[in-house]
């Protein structure tokens, strides 16, 4: 760069530390988010504007997208938008900079239409990420070449305004980059300041006068978009790629947290009052972890201290701590932003990123009726609990902040409440791909007022969170065949001595179920489900009855006892809470023997659960079975 080039950068990034946004507007779908800030300024007639998003694409490609100022697609974007109105681009030679000039459109019966004519300079940042600053035209050193551009465009059916701003291009990963857009605009002419704020911000968030949401009860925000709004969403489009990847991709690169003794004195308070929840004393066991509108997770653990609101749900993630850390962090993420929407929570945004482990986020939370929606603005803070010697531990500490960020504008105009919220995750490394995982919270925290009935009624959206952070990692038939490959091992390699009780056990077995002890003709054929699955029944004297089934199984005799043996694997105890099932559990007398516990709901009223308790036995035959 030239030293008109580097002075110009510099004077641009002092111009926009001046910018102090103080209104946060969101526009937030599945796919993307762009966080508009807006600060108007005085009667003078200039505004202040700031925009961020996060694009899915390296900031090289973003800045060479903004570069090419007529590129086919941004024209084709001029055209539908602005008509056949001016737009003009020159690069200078040997240089980072280059010379322009659009027209912006305005209603006639409002204003004229405008024209901005400036000059952008690009430069590379030692992180890695890129500037792209923009100055009115008249600001370039050479006078003579500001005189060719304007006699290469007539401007004078136009009046001209003026506007000054600045690209911030940050790489968040090798494909994700976040941009922030910076601007000061004085568009000239005496236009009422309402006209001008209604093309500059957006509308404000009304679910009543809205049409009718998508997804249900889900309420759209409805946009007078800005030009800078325009711009990000337009990349956002461009770039766009499948959410699951682009949330992978920000986990992997999520910087390790720090420990816990290294915390600022303010982040300390917070994080030792979110920590002593993990001590709260429980004294009833929610059984199957309770969802809205699903049968609940056998593989989540949940209780409840009534005398203090305190819920606590445990399980055991497929991912290690670091990574269970970086999914909570992200809290604006793609797919945690999807879910939401699914809950029907219409609102969540980061009003303030101090550290990647450091953020203030808010979320407007739906509560049962009577009762209001709730607001929380939260401070979540991560570091690292573990000392030298013990399994790596990560918490992560939330705390509403109410007080200090009270006045923001997140343009939802329906009634709220503040509402105040602590919380604790704690994640155990157990291996290189298996954590511990555990969530404790305070349900309906200082809301005295609120019926115990109607507080439990939480409790199920609060459990989700714990069922998506599991069910994003989750690996259960990876896992079950590893667990299955190990019993094979045993099976094949590890002869078995079995008890005179249990050699009776096997003997009493075949004489009740054998075919060699049965007539073939005393089964009766029932028509299942599977073709290749050949089903009959027997009913006895005594009104029990013999079900038997035979099919041929693509796999080695071994893994086929091994998955009859594994009834508390994952694929099984889904399978079971489906059918209606309580309680599943499997104890292991030795390598060929286990006590099977199950307790199913029979769904029919008046009538208990049915419990069965039984021995589960393997054994090779003589003749190889």
């Amino acid at each position: 760069m030239n030293r008109y080039e580097s002075q110009l950068i510099r004077e641009t990034r002092a111009f926009a530390t001046m910018v102090e946004p103080v209104r946060l507007r969101t526009h937030l779908s599945e796919t993307s988010a762009v966080h508009k800030f807006f600060d108007q300024v005085g009667s003078d007639g200039v505004h202040k504007g700031m925009a961020r998003a996060v694009v899915d694409t390296s900031a090289i490609r973003v800045l060479a997208w903004l570069w090419l100022f007529s590129s086919h697609s941004r024209v084709k974007a001029h055209i539908q938008a602005d008509g056949n109105l001016v737009r003009y681009f020159e690069e200078v030679e040997n240089s980072h900079s280059s010379l322009g000039v659009v027209g912006k459109k305005f209603q006639s019966h409002v204003a004229s239409n405008r024209v901005f004519c400036g000059w952008s300079v690009w430069a590379r940042e030692k992180d890695g990420g890129y500037l792209l600053a923009n100055v009115p035209l008249e600001e370039y050193h050479d006078a003579d070449k500001v005189a060719v551009v304007r006699r290469k465009v007539d401007t004078k059916q136009f009046v001209e305004g003026f506007g000054r701003g600045l690209w911030i291009l940050k790489p968040l990963s090798g494909g994700v980059c976040d941009i922030t857009f910076i601007q000061q605009i004085d568009v000239m002419g005496r236009i009422p300041h309402k006209i001008v704020s209604a093309a500059l911000k957006p509308a404000a968030l009304n679910p009543a006068a809205l049409n009718p949401p998508t997804p249900p009860n889900i309420p759209q925000v409805n946009y007078k978009l800005s030009y800078n709004l325009d711009v990000m969403k337009d990349m956002q489009s461009q770039y766009l790629r499948n959410g699951k990847e682009v949330d992978a991709e920000l986990r992997e690169v999520y910087p390790l947290p720090p420990y816990a003794s290294n915390l600022s004195a303010e982040q300390t308070d917070i994080y030792e009052r979110c920590v002593q929840l993990l001590s709260t004393a429980d004294n009833t066991t929610i059984p199957g972890a309770p969802i809205v509108g699903k049968k609940g997770s056998p593989f989540i653990k949940v209780t409840l201290s009534t005398s203090t609101r305190t819920l606590r749900a445990t399980t055991e993630l497929d991912c290690d701590a670091t990574t269970a850390m970086a999914w909570l962090a992200d809290y604006t993420g793609r797919e945690r932003t999807r879910l939401m929407l699914e809950e029907g929570d219409p609102l969540r945004l980061l009003v303030e990123e101090k550290s990647p482990h450091d953020k203030v986020v808010l979320r407007i939370r739906r509560f049962p009726a009577p009762f209001t929606q709730r607001l929380y603005v939260v401070r979540c803070i991560v570091a690292q609990q573990s000392m030298r010697n013990d399994p790596l531990t990560y918490c992560m500490a939330c705390e509403s902040v109410p007080k200090a960020y009270g006045n923001v504008d997140h343009a939802y105009n329906s009634p709220l409440v503040t509402g105040t919220y602590r919380s604790i995750s704690q994640a155990t490394l157990l291996d290189d791909s298996r954590c511990a995982f555990t969530y404790v919270t305070q349900l309906a925290l200082n809301e005295t007022c609120m019926p115990s009935f109607f507080w439990k009624q939480l409790i199920p959206s609060f459990v989700k969170r714990v069922m998506d952070l599991r069910g994003t990692f989750q690996r259960d038939d990876e896992v079950d065949k590893r667990e299955r490959l190990k019993m094979v091992e045993v099976l094949k390699n590890q002869p078995q001595t079995y008890s005179s009780e249990e050699e009776a056990k096997f003997k009493e077995v075949l004489a009740s179920v054998s075919a060699e002890h049965i007539a073939e003709d005393a089964f009766v054929d029932l028509h299942g489900p599977d073709n290749f699955v050949h089903m009959s029944l027997l009913v006895q004297q005594n009104e029990s009855g013999v079900q038997r089934a035979i099919a041929e199984i693509d796999t080695s005799v071994e893994e086929c006892a091994c998955w009859e043996m594994g009834q508390v694997n994952r694929r099984h105890l889904t399978q079971f809470m489906k059918e209606g099932g309580v309680e599943r559990r499997l104890t292991k007398v030795s390598d060929h023997e286990g006590l099977f516990h199950v307790v199913y709901e029979l769904g029919v009223a008046g009538l208990k659960p049915r419990e069965w308790v039984c021995s589960m036995m393997w054994k090779w035959m003589v003749d190889g079975r």
